[in-house]
């Protein structure tokens, strides 16, 4: 995976007409952690298919993008557990990710909208383990 085509192979497999082959390659992207792959993700979060959507939230979380978590507030609401949960971890890891990047910034200016909106999916997911969460 350390090779620099590797990126690209895995963006040419979004397009490809298998949906199973799709999911493995959001996975992929996920794994790499390189929060600039959140702009190749973005778009699949409105996929038909809710196995799409739910592996693109899961990768959203993967990668640590704060700038993502708007875009995942819809879905703590979603009427699919799954992806409400998805949604939950994943806007959770952006909102830790803006922390750590605001508090070597500025410890007292980390964005007010991301702390509310990892509040806000943290209650949404109702999960006890999340009350471990380091604000």
């Amino acid at each position: 995976m350390e090779s620099p085509q590797v990126p690209d192979l895995l963006r040419r497999a979004l397009a490809d007409g298998s949906s199973l082959v799709r999911q493995q390659a959001v996975v992929s992207i996920g794994k790499q952690e390189d929060p600039e792959s959140a702009a190749v993700l973005l778009p699949l979060l409105d996929d038909p298919d809710p196995k799409m959507r739910f592996v693109t939230l899961r990768a959203l979380g993967q990668i640590r993008n704060p700038e993502v978590v708007p875009r995942l507030i819809p879905f703590l609401e979603d009427r699919t557990k799954e992806l409400r949960f998805a949604a939950g971890r994943s806007a959770r890891e952006g909102a830790r990710a803006e922390r750590r990047a605001g508090a070597r910034r500025n410890p007292r200016r980390a964005d007010r909208n991301l702390r509310r909106a990892a509040a806000e999916a943290l209650g949404a997911i109702a999960d006890p383990q999340s009350l471990s969460a380091r604000w």
